[in-house]
């Protein structure tokens, strides 16, 4: 490897290693939001720490064909030493106010999002359930109002010992439907 090489591997590594500072930072921030779910972060760990050893390499590649020495992880702890002391408190204050901008960017759009998509669909959706029940108990009425002559003839002609058992079932029926209707309500507001 000529003297050239060596000097060209040391500034790549020394670039990689801060390099290397500013991306463990910017994880660091950005897995915070994950700190709950191990499983997941432990994974994205692995993840990282994997790209960032190819990246590393393929830049080592690119410069000296890929031969590792022991000055080369100097020089990348080196690059990250000087991260540390150089860049280290203004680049957490700047990705700090990045990132909160980012998130409000993310919820301001998400609201708006939420008025003009979400909020519409579940006004009409209201509305329409409003409509269907209206729209049952007028023919329920209706049908009730129609039928009661015939109903009336049948409470009068028809044995008593009947009655009890058609009103039985009409019973059971009617509670069936208002339990179907009632968890019907319940998913509609548990999915509003």
């Amino acid at each position: 490897m000529t003297l050239h090489t060596q000097l060209m591997t040391m500034i790549a590594m020394i670039v990689g290693g801060m390099y290397l500072g500013f991306a463990t930072e910017t994880y660091r921030m950005v897995i915070y939001q994950w700190r709950r779910h191990v499983i997941v972060r432990y994974g994205l760990d692995i993840f990282y720490w994997l790209l960032q050893t190819a990246l590393l390499f393929y830049l080592l590649y690119r410069v000296n064909h890929g031969e590792l020495r022991f000055y080369v992880f100097l020089a990348c702890l080196l690059g990250f030493s000087m991260y540390v002391v150089l860049c280290m408190p203004w680049y957490r204050k700047l990705l700090y106010t990045v990132l909160t901008i980012c998130r409000s960017v993310v919820r301001w759009t998400a609201h708006i999002l939420y008025l003009l998509l979400i909020q519409p669909l579940l006004w009409i959706g209201s509305v329409i359930l409003t409509l269907l029940l209206f729209l049952y108990k007028t023919v329920i009425k209706t049908l009730y109002f129609c039928l009661y002559p015939f109903i009336w003839l049948i409470k009068k002609y028809v044995p008593t010992s009947v009655l009890k058992k058609v009103s039985q079932i009409t019973l059971i029926c009617s509670t069936m439907i208002r339990n179907i209707v009632d968890k019907c309500k319940k998913a509609w507001q548990k999915w509003r």
